[in-house]
């Protein structure tokens, strides 16, 4: 029998290993601490909430503590990691999202987003934020998309392709009429604010015309207790008032117009001590710069609370200026002008205008300038005390290059209101402050210290001191302003209104024989050279103006004629058929010069009269005026014999006289001389004949009771007696053959004979005892009919005789015409009477006088005896 050991028996557990337990232990959280960016930013591929909350608000505190950070993260394109996880919207967890929307914002802020971004990924961002704000409940991250969206902005291209949003666009609205987050409103006006300063007027009026544009909300945050909201709702409100059509949109009704200034008035007059009290100033101003606004301004009695409020609060001369923007703008109207002045804002503008030693504002010089409205506003202006010193003030806001181009403008502006309005008080001051040294400074500063409106004021300043008789000279006085004004004309091609008005203004002064003088030396031919060839009509019309005011003054003439001014006039023409004075220009030169107008027309009218001119006649006939002009200029003789008319120089000036050196004569020519050193010659000679013959001429209408002096000035003021000019036609006719008739048979009307080589045999003659073929009609003793002419116009000229002088179609003769009453029943235009009356340039010619065979007969024209007179 076997034994069984105690140790055998094994005793039953109670206490079991959990496996399951075991496996479902929590693993323990890492903690790594890591210095390398790279290894960081690899986490933020992790699925784990709570990794990606820690690595966002480690790299959030990154950026925080200094902008420069922003760097390393923008080097490792941490924001183009982040719109490549579509800044983690898929997340659940509200705390990654505002981390990462925020990390964004930062970056973009510390950023060029012109420059360091492609336009591809702005408008990627900027499409990603829509889509996210769509569809975002969390307040803080509907403020970070905000701005986020507001720094994509920054380029306009942006702008646009928001607005095409529309669903974004209502939400936002939206959001910003029910939200009570005061930053998700803040962002959201600074938003709409950005949108209206970047889109164009079109598209603004379509985005506030939007059914959901909160314009009553914004008024409301008007009062809003964070001053960063009235800050930003006033500033979108400026720009509302300032760009946005007001008569049509939000603001077309007229309870909202008048909830806008009686909020803006409320807070002026209710709380003077707000920091954005300007800001309120500046929209109020702007409100009331439109007319509608303005008249419920002063029907709501909303004028008087605001200047009530002006006398208790704006005490201080900085703080009044700039409450005084509103006057400014209500000023415009003049329906309001007698409430303004009632008011007393004129003594207001002035004190800040002179009592301030600085440079005032701009509105202040526009407020003072609207209210000049009529010259009893002036006289009140200069009664006040500030008015003494008004003038000085403007003058040396007009000459200061420090003050800004705007209020030169305005003061330059109210000068010239003033000085039209009461010129003889303001004429005083401005003469005691010397004016022409003013206005030397102002034309001769640099084109960046000028502006065209600045320079148009003072060019009419000048403009009205010329136009009285004792202020004239005074204006011209300063010699350095005319020369500044002629080197601003050479400068100022590019602007056609402001080269107009130059010549304007010089055509006023240029009667003063210094201001012609100056402008001469200062090359104003080759301005009028530039003007005449410009592009504008109306310069030239500008130009030509100024030439037919001046080209009767003997040194413009000159300039005119010898510089290429007549030429460019009459080549051009075809250039210049919509400038409507081109001719007359053309006209009033040539009429001056009966020279070159003979040259060039052939002809001379009753109206172009020899008498008091050197008048050349050349035997031969040029095709090109330039031609016989150049012949004028040259120092030799011409090859064709040249008759000069002279009435006045008997005796050839010495400065004229060329004397030949001996050395030029061969031995031949010297042979016949007694001495010389006298053989010389003379372009201008003088002419004993002439004088002498007009002499016999008056002699012999005194005989027949005709006083030529008397007819002249008869003739000069337009009364003709027409019933005795056959007479007078007759004694001029007789004059003039037995002049040139020494030696001449007589010719009979119907022979063929001609003595035209006798006449240029004598004309060599003359030549070349003269040594010259300019040779005085005085010393033309035969002549025809070429001959004849000139002398029958020149004499007639000196009596007053209207006759015209024609050159033939080829060329080889002259012959005159006169004006007659023709005998044709019930023709009232053809009456004695009738043409009595009629100026000189009405005048028409209607007889040829016969100077070669039947003296002094006047043929009709048409008829049988002319023609047969002018074919020989």
């Amino acid at each position: 029998m076997s034994k069984l050991g105690t140790n055998l028996i094994k005793p039953s557990q109670n206490e079991f290993m959990d496996r399951k337990a075991n496996e479902s232990v929590e693993f323990p959280p890492l903690t790594i601490h890591m210095e390398q960016i790279k290894s960081v930013l690899l986490l933020l591929n992790s699925e784990e909430d709570l990794v990606l909350v820690n690595v966002l608000k480690h790299l959030t505190e990154y950026v925080r503590k200094n902008d420069e950070n922003v760097a390393l993260l923008k080097e490792h394109n941490v924001l183009e990691f982040m719109r490549h996880k579509r800044f983690y919207r898929h997340s659940q967890n509200v705390i990654i999202r505002r981390f990462a929307l925020y990390l964004t914002n930062h970056i973009l802020e510390n950023m060029n987003r012109l420059t360091d971004l492609n336009s591809l990924v702005t408008l990627d961002i900027l499409k990603e934020c829509q889509t996210y704000y769509l569809s975002e409940e969390d307040d803080v991250c509907l403020e970070y998309l905000i701005v986020i969206i507001c720094r994509c902005l920054d380029d306009p291209k942006m702008a646009k392709e928001l607005l095409n949003e529309f669903k974004f666009i209502e939400m936002l609205l939206e959001q910003f009429s029910i939200s009570n987050n005061p930053d998700v409103i803040l962002n959201s006006m600074k938003l709409m604010e950005h949108i209206l300063e970047v889109i164009d007027y079109d598209e603004m009026q379509e985005f506030v015309s939007i059914k959901q544009f909160p314009a009553r909300q914004i008024l409301c945050h008007l009062s809003s207790e964070f001053g960063d909201l009235r800050k930003a709702a006033l500033s979108l409100l400026a720009i509302l008032m300032c760009k946005v059509n007001l008569e049509a949109g939000p603001f077309s009704q007229d309870s909202l117009r008048i909830a806008v200034l009686k909020e803006l008035s409320c807070m002026i007059t209710s709380n003077r001590s707000m920091p954005e009290n300007h800001l309120i100033l500046d929209v109020l101003a702007m409100a009331v710069r439109n007319k509608p606004m303005a008249r419920i301004f002063f029907q709501h009695n909303l004028f008087q609370q605001f200047m009530t409020s002006f006398d208790k609060n704006f005490l201080d001369l900085e703080d009044m200026c700039q409450a005084l923007k509103v006057i400014s703008e209500i000023a415009a109207y003049w329906e309001y002008a007698t409430d303004l002045a009632e008011a007393g804002v004129i003594d207001k503008f002035l004190k800040c205008l002179v009592g301030d030693e600085r440079i005032p504002a701009l509105h202040i010089l526009k407020g003072l300038n609207r209210m000049l409205t009529n010259s009893y506003v002036v006289n009140e202006v200069l009664d006040l005390e500030e008015g003494n010193i008004l003038v000085e003030k403007l003058l040396g806001l007009i000459t200061n290059v420090d003050v800004s181009l705007q209020i030169r403008e305005e003061a330059a502006n109210i000068l010239l209101k003033m000085l039209k309005l009461a010129f003889y008080t303001i004429a005083k001051q401005l003469e005691k402050l010397k004016i022409p040294e003013s206005l030397a400074i102002v034309f001769g500063q640099d084109g960046i210290y000028q502006s065209i409106d600045l320079l148009l004021s003072l060019l009419n300043v000048v403009e009205i001191f010329s136009g009285y008789a004792e202020y004239g000279e005074y204006i011209c006085e300063n010699d350095a302003m005319i020369k500044n004004l002629a080197v601003l004309l050479m400068n100022s091609f590019s602007s056609a209104i402001l080269v107009n008005h130059i010549y304007c203004c010089l055509g006023t002064i240029v009667n003063v024989q210094t201001v012609r003088q100056i402008l001469l030396n200062n090359y104003i031919g080759s301005s009028i050279i530039r003007a005449l060839k410009s592009l504008s009509n109306s310069v030239k019309s500008s130009v030509c103006n100024f030439i037919i005011k001046t080209s009767h003054y003997g040194e413009f003439l000159c300039e005119y004629l010898d510089h290429g001014i007549l030429e460019i006039l009459i080549t051009h023409q075809k250039h210049a058929f919509c400038v409507p004075n081109w001719s007359t220009a053309m006209e009033s030169i040539l009429s001056k010069t009966p020279t070159m107008k003979f040259c060039i027309r052939n002809h001379l009218s009753f109206t172009d009269l020899t008498k008091g001119h050197d008048f050349y006649v050349s035997k031969k006939n040029f095709d090109d005026f330039r031609t016989f002009q150049n012949i004028l200029k040259e120092e030799v003789s011409p090859l064709q014999p040249i008759l000069v008319v002279n009435f006045d120089r008997t005796v050839a000036p010495q400065e004229s006289v060329v004397r030949i050196p001996v050395n030029c004569f061969t031995p031949e020519e010297c042979q016949g001389l007694i001495n010389p050193e006298e053989w010389c010659y003379c372009r201008t000679p003088g002419d004993m004949g002439l004088p002498q013959l007009l002499a016999e001429l008056h002699r012999k209408l005194a005989a027949c009771d005709f006083n030529g002096t008397e007819q002249h000035l008869h003739c000069t003021m337009s009364f003709i007696d027409f019933k005795t000019i056959d007479k007078k036609v007759k004694i001029i006719s007789e004059t003039v053959a037995r002049a040139l008739s020494t030696n001449l048979p007589a010719l009979d009307l119907h022979g063929t004979e001609c003595s035209q080589h006798a006449v240029e045999c004598h004309l060599k003659d003359l030549a070349k005892e003269l040594h010259c073929n300019f040779i005085p009609l005085g010393r033309i003793k035969i002549g025809c009919q070429f001959e004849r002419a000139v002398l029958f116009k020149a004499l007639a000229d000196q009596v007053g005789l209207p006759c015209t002088l024609t050159r033939s179609v080829d060329g080889r003769i002259l012959y005159n015409e006169i004006a007659m009453p023709m005998k044709i029943e019930h023709d009232i235009h053809c009456e004695v009477n009738t043409l009595k009356f009629l100026p000189r340039n009405m005048l028409r010619p209607t007889h040829v006088v016969d100077l070669m065979y039947n003296i002094g007969e006047i043929y009709p024209l048409q008829s049988s005896q002319a023609i047969k007179y002018l074919r020989l």
